[in-house]
């Protein structure tokens, strides 16, 4: 099991982060994203081991009062892991960037995985996970074409526990 602190979009505008996992699902041996039965999301900070009233107490200091994050996704793009990744990309990402400073200036980093520590990581929105070896090149050219840009509305933020995604304690996002 991991825990982590993520934004996630519950509202209408998510589905276009969902059409995306759609797409891509057609080239994964399951679908990764779908299989989570969980909102899109970007995650933040993930930890292996941490108290879940250090995750509560920190969610709410960074995210309590705050406003939905919309956040403009303008590409697609692929972590080279030992498993193909396909995420969109935020077209600014500061915003993303500094909450996730004030996280990990509350959580102590050296705690966290190495992927989500300040200075490695990177904001994304996960589209697929399990890409089939066998069409990893048909995932990668539809990855590398260009798409329209859109907005995503981000109203929740939270932590959660995972595989299977259990919610730990929630903070709604203002949307005024």
């Amino acid at each position: 099991m991991a825990f982590a602190i993520s934004i996630k979009a519950s509202g209408p505008t998510g589905s276009k982060i969902s059409n995306l996992w759609s797409k891509f699902s057609q080239h994964e041996t399951s679908p990764s994203m779908a299989d989570l039965n969980y909102p899109p999301h970007v995650t933040l900070a993930v930890y292996e081991m941490i108290p879940e009233s250090v995750l509560s107490k920190s969610l709410i200091s960074v995210f309590a009062g705050s406003k939905a994050l919309r956040v403009m996704f303008d590409r697609i793009c692929s972590f080279e892991t030992p498993n193909c990744v396909i995420w969109a990309a935020p077209e600014n990402s500061t915003m993303l960037s500094d909450i996730h400073t004030k996280i990990h200036g509350l959580i102590n980093t050296t705690d966290g995985l190495e992927d989500y520590q300040p200075g490695n990581w990177i904001p994304h929105c996960t589209l697929a996970t399990r890409i089939d070896p066998r069409k990893r090149g048909a995932a990668l050219e539809l990855a590398s074409q260009a798409i329209e840009p859109f907005e995503v509305i981000f109203d929740m933020a939270d932590c959660v526990e995972f595989y299977p995604v259990r919610i730990i304690d929630e903070c709604p996002l203002s949307n005024t």
